[in-house]
């Protein structure tokens, strides 16, 4: 048993017409419900497709290679971010880290310092004091 448009469009879960319409988009001859679709009618099919999806840009150098590009294309007024604009922000944000880590410690120095310059002297412990009394006698 052959495989028909009809039991195909099934399969997709979209409607006959839909099918046909896309099939003839693609180039291939199919114009009835009936109509068997071959291996090759489904490669054709999906090829057509995906070109439709993805256009494609291609660049020729003066030395003859040829760099074709496929994937997304971007509207002129969408914002695009680039992986150096990535990298940028983050080293920027470690770089305020770092100076905020830095004047803290500071910060932490400095209250050191100025509680180490309060701290009354120590007075000498009572039996420090007794011992020498005792020993010039």
């Amino acid at each position: 048993m052959a495989l028909t448009v009809k039991d195909f469009a099934k399969t997709l879960k979209i409607s006959d017409s839909a099918l046909l319409e896309r099939m003839q988009n693609a180039g291939l001859s199919h114009s009835k419900n009936t109509d068997e679709v071959t291996a090759a009618d489904k490669q054709a099919l999906l090829k057509s497709l995906k070109s439709a999806k993805a256009p494609s840009k291609s660049i020729t150098s003066g030395s003859g290679v040829t760099v074709t590009s496929k994937g997304k294309t971007t509207k002129e007024n969408e914002a695009v971010k680039s992986y150096s604009d990535n990298i940028e922000a983050k080293r920027a944000a470690a770089s305020e880290q770092l100076k905020e880590q830095q004047r803290k410690r500071e910060e932490n120095l400095k209250e050191a310092a100025r509680l180490k310059k309060k701290r009354p002297k120590r007075k000498k412990s009572l039996d420090k004091l007794t011992k020498k009394s005792l020993l010039s006698k």
